[in-house]
Order: C-alpha cells, then sequence, then structure tokens
C-alpha cells in the first residue's frame, strides 16, 4: 500500500516538475524490481534534465538489503548500454545529445539495492568526466570491478554488501577515500599516491589480519584513517574471534595514522 502511495506521489510531482535542470534528484524508498517501470521513467526524466547528483536508495526499510532475487535492475537499454562493447572505452561521443550531456553534468552517483555489472559501474566511471564520488550498496549482481588510470577524476569510492564481489582493483587512480566490504572480495591497490581513508567493514575473524596481506606498505603508510567496522568485539573473552591479533594490532599502533578507529557493530 505504501509503495503505491509513493509512486504514485513521485509520478505525480514530476508531471508538475518545469525546470530544465536539476542539481539532485534522489529516491529514497523501500522500492523494488516490480516498480521497474516506475523507477525506469523518473530516471528517464533526471537523465534530460542532466542532473549533477543522482541517487537511488532503494533499501528496505532505509537500511537493509532487499530480499535476495527482488532488487530493482538498472536499465541498460535506457543509457544506451544494452550493445555496447564495453572493451572498448571511452565512447562518450558516440551517445545520443541526451545522454552524453548527461554523463558529462554527473558529478555523484549513489545506488542501493539497485542490481548492476561492473561493466557498468565501469562505464559510468570512464565515461563521467566529472564523476568524482560513487557508491553501490548491495547490488546482486556486481562480481569484478576495475578503477584504472590517471583519467579517472573519481575520488571517493564506496562498494557495500555486494554478496558476488569477487575482485576489486584499483590501480593507477587519484583515489582519496576508499570504503567496502572486504570479507568476500579480493583488493588490489597499486599506485594509489592520494589515497588517505579505508574504511571496511568485515566479519570474524580478524579482519585486519586478512585485510592487510591485500594493502602494499606503501599504501599503508600514506594513510591517514583507517576505519574497521566488525560485530565482534575485539577484547574480552571472545578475543580470539575479534578484529585483529595482538601482533597485527601493536602494528597498526605505528602506523603513521591520524585516526584508528576499530567499530564494534554488536558485542558478544
Amino acid at each position: 500500500m505504501y509503495m503505491k502511495k509513493y509512486i504514485r506521489w513521485v509520478s505525480r510531482t514530476l508531471k508538475m516538475c518545469k525546470v530544465e535542470r536539476l542539481d539532485q534528484f534522489r529516491i529514497s524508498f523501500d522500492l523494488n524490481k516490480f516498480a521497474q517501470h516506475k523507477i525506469d521513467r523518473w530516471l528517464e526524466f533526471a537523465v534530460a534534465r542532466q542532473v549533477q547528483r543522482l541517487e537511488l536508495d532503494l533499501l528496505d526499510g532505509g537500511d537493509l538489503p532487499q530480499y535476495i532475487g527482488s532488487c530493482y535492475n538498472f536499465p541498460v537499454q535506457h543509457f544506451g548500454l544494452n550493445d555496447y562493447d564495453y572493451s572498448a572505452q571511452p565512447r562518450l561521443n558516440k551517445l545520443p545529445p541526451l545522454l552524453h550531456n548527461f554523463f558529462k553534468s554527473l558529478k555523484v552517483l549513489l545506488f542501493k539495492s539497485v542490481n548492476l555489472t561492473g561493466e557498468v559501474v565501469e562505464f559510468f566511471i570512464y565515461n563521467c568526466p566529472s564523476l568524482e564520488e560513487l557508491t553501490v550498496h548491495a547490488s546482486e549482481t556486481l562480481v569484478n570491478l576495475q578503477v584504472v588510470g590517471p583519467s579517472v577524476k573519481l575520488k571517493y569510492l564506496s562498494i557495500w554488501y555486494c554478496i558476488a564481489l569477487k575482485s576489486l582493483k584499483i590501480c593507477d587512480t587519484n583515489l582519496v577515500t576508499l570504503s567496502t566490504t572486504l570479507s568476500a572480495a579480493r583488493l588490489l591497490l597499486v599506485n594509489v599516491p592520494m589515497l588517505i581513508e579505508l574504511h571496511a567493514l568485515g566479519f570474524p575473524t580478524n579482519i585486519l589480519d586478512a585485510m592487510l596481506p591485500c594493502i602494499s606498505s606503501c599504501v599503508l603508510s600514506q594513510l591517514e584513517v583507517l576505519k574497521i567496522n566488525s560485530d565482534i568485539t575485539i577484547f574480552g573473552k571472545h578475543s580470539e574471534y575479534g578484529l585483529v591479533s595482538e601482533q597485527t594490532f601493536e602494528m597498526c599502533v605505528y602506523l603513521p595514522l591520524y585516526t584508528l578507529l576499530l567499530v564494534l557493530i554488536g558485542v558478544l
């Protein structure tokens, strides 16, 4: 009932909107694939107005991923990507003027509980010359992602709770902040001289012990903020299932960090 009322309200509002440009377009509601057609139309509205900040937050209740198999699927056909050869990047100049202007204007992109592939995410990264901030949260179809090359303008990247993610490769970029779930993914960071913040969410056991071997000493030495979230307490009788072993914790103490933050979501 609430979903139908929300859909009607948004659709009516957009019909009354006469602006030609948008700075921000944000949808934040518990919506899934059953609202596919309506959400597609809303995205078309935002694209036509060269929105700079596009946010599609479809989490269940505002903080939980949608049930597996029920996520909204990003409409590649509406963005000219259904027949795109992803190996031939970039191809921005081959898009229709409407899409060309949209990709040029986009600065911030956020998808939560939206299914999209690594190829589609990479298309945005490589073909949006002004894109600085990208968030993908709870996508079921994101398997591999590469962010490579000095031409990439992206500064803030967040990849959270993507259950199918197998690899995340970031090389030769000017990324400043990376936030990711590391428990199921292989992380590769090479030549990221501007990276100063790393936020990671992990599960037991000993997330730092699992994470640090993935990161070169060069990258570790340049970090100013290292934030680790886990559901397991670091001390007490369950410390063997904690965030970090004593040896690794001592190593972190000697890193040139301004902030080392260990966040316990739940305490046993």
